[in-house]
């Protein structure tokens, strides 16, 4: 997959889960244009390798981030 397309990816798994409107696993999915399994699997990338704080509510059928804070793209900065 190309890096831009997985950045955008992660940017919008991001926004949905700040705005706790990520709906179930499978409508999560949906939302990101990805099976469920490719789903789960992002997820646990994010959780185990990049340290997203994520957890689920199953009373309000949403993910939310269990400390503040939000995903900062990829990107050269040039020195001055």
């Amino acid at each position: 997959m190309p890096l831009r397309k997985y950045i955008n990816r992660i940017e919008k798994f991001d926004q949905l889960v700040r705005e706790e409107r990520t709906g179930t696993p499978q409508e999560f999915a949906y939302k990101l244009h990805i099976s469920k399994r490719a789903f789960h699997e992002l997820k646990t990338e994010l959780i185990d390798d990049f340290s997203f704080p994520i957890a689920y509510c199953h009373k309000r059928k949403t993910y939310y981030y269990t400390k503040s804070g939000q995903f900062k793209g990829i990107f050269f900065e040039k020195d001055n």
